[in-house]
């Protein structure tokens, strides 16, 4: 008889959570994460290889540049590798200027980072 055993490791996967109020509210903040942590059990990026969460947000910043504290924090979080997969509430949250929205995901794709916003139905 001959046996053979196999193993894999698979680096943790890392998602990240980001919020934006443009009005400073703690409140509304804490209904988006909590909107985004219940869309991660829903769909499996609580657990397994998705084991590791970060959380970026902004309270009182404006949608319509990407020049904020936690989106900064955010963004040199994603060019450093540390982030796989990006939900968002809506595409809202991340700028209001859609000139900006085209760079943003060329920015993503270019760091291999999956972003999903949970309000739009979008996944990329």
């Amino acid at each position: 008889m001959r046996a053979v055993l196999y193993m894999r490791l698979a680096r943790p996967r890392y998602v990240a959570f980001y919020s934006r109020v443009a009005c400073s509210d703690a409140k509304a903040l804490s209904a988006q994460e909590h909107l985004l942590t219940k869309y991660a059990e829903d769909n499996g990026y609580e657990s397994g290889e998705f084991n590791t969460h970060r959380f970026y947000h902004d309270n009182g910043e404006s949608g319509l540049t990407l020049e904020r504290p936690g989106m900064n924090k955010l963004m040199a979080d994603i060019r450093d590798g540390c982030i796989d997969v990006l939900i968002v509430k809506d595409l809202s949250r991340v700028t209001r200027n859609y000139l900006l929205m085209d760079d943003w995901f060329r920015f993503l794709k270019k760091h291999g980072v999956r972003f999903i916003s949970v309000g739009d139905g979008f996944s990329k």
